[in-house]
């Protein structure tokens, strides 16, 4: 996996032979957009897309994103200028920025290597279910992404030093494999993947232990939501995993904050709002098509979990 990765994402292309031809003549290509604007991408894309920056160029704007931007430090070091600050990063380390953060990147040399995994906030919805009700820094500043123009994170960024850590250099290189080889329809396993990546960060962040097989099942456990939030149950996944139910919904609850009833709504809600934003469905409809044939079920559940009706929700979002 690490040489097909290296193959792809080193050699220059000729675009970037351009820009070195360029900074010879002193003449440099020089970005200057202040929005990078990829929303209809990720869209169309399963709310995530992957890409390398472009090397030997000049940006001398601060930009911001309509969407979440992960940078990955794939090779070399680089420098990041957020909001004023300057970011040192090393080989592996990871950097999370919001919607709200003005960003650029100074001129990355041939073996400076830096690849963004862009990410609508819906994206991160099953991250959000496994991180729990618990009031972290991380989930804070993932629930800050989901409502961009009602910041709810102390900070626009989060710089991970996390090179040297064997479990989180996996995930990473087992999404960014997926997403720049795979020719399947994997949104559920990128999504059941990054959940898992976000639930190390965190448990990083909080100096905890994270035990392996416990990081497992809690990943069993996300994939399956996303695969059946309709008409899954507790049971069919406990026959799934042969696992006991009540030892099962303890376990649950204890990795996620979240009983399994709990996690199963907040993902049909999750997506009963994707629904409400990208289609003219009903609200009816929407409702069955997450689960619920009781509707005013429904509409009582989502003003709960939303604060607004479904309804009040699509006009906000149009």
């Amino acid at each position: 996996m690490n040489s097909r990765l290296l193959q792809h994402y080193i050699p220059l292309s000729s675009a970037e032979r351009r820009n070195i031809e360029l900074l010879r003549s002193g003449q440099p290509f020089i970005a200057n957009n202040t929005l990078s604007d990829r929303k209809s991408i990720l869209m169309a894309n399963g709310f995530i897309d992957v890409y390398r920056e472009c090397r030997y160029i000049v940006q001398e704007c601060e930009h911001t994103h309509n969407h979440v931007e992960i940078a990955y430090a794939f090779s070399g070091d680089s420098c990041h200028i957020v909001n004023g600050e300057r970011i040192s990063m090393r080989p592996g380390e990871l950097l999370l920025l919001n919607q709200r953060a003005r960003h650029k990147t100074p001129t990355l040399n041939e073996g400076d290597v830096v690849i963004y995994f862009n990410c609508l906030p819906q994206f991160f919805s099953p991250s959000l279910e496994l991180l729990g009700s618990e009031s972290t820094a991380l989930r804070k500043f993932l629930g800050g992404c989901m409502y961009s123009e009602n910041p709810q994170a102390e900070n626009d960024f989060i710089h991970f030093k996390v090179g040297s850590e064997y479990q989180v250099q996996n995930l990473v290189k087992n999404l960014l494999y997926a997403l720049t080889f795979s020719k399947q329809n994997i949104g559920k396993t990128n999504q059941a993947t990054m959940a898992l990546l976000m639930l190390h960060l965190a448990h990083l962040m909080g100096n905890e232990e994270f035990d392996a097989e416990q990081s497992a099942l809690a990943a069993e456990v996300m994939a399956y939501i996303e695969e059946r939030f309709v008409d899954g149950s507790l049971n069919d996944l406990a026959r799934r995993l042969s696992y006991e139910m009540n030892r099962l919904s303890k376990n649950i609850k204890q990795l996620t904050g979240s009983n399994f009833s709990e996690l199963m709504q907040s993902k049909r809600i999750s997506h009963a709002k994707s629904l409400l934003e990208i289609t003219d469905l009903s609200t009816t409809e929407i409702a069955r098509r997450v689960g619920y044939n009781n509707v005013t079920f429904f509409y009582r559940l989502f003003r709960d979990q939303v604060g607004c009706s479904p309804g009040d929700y699509r006009v906000t979002m149009e």
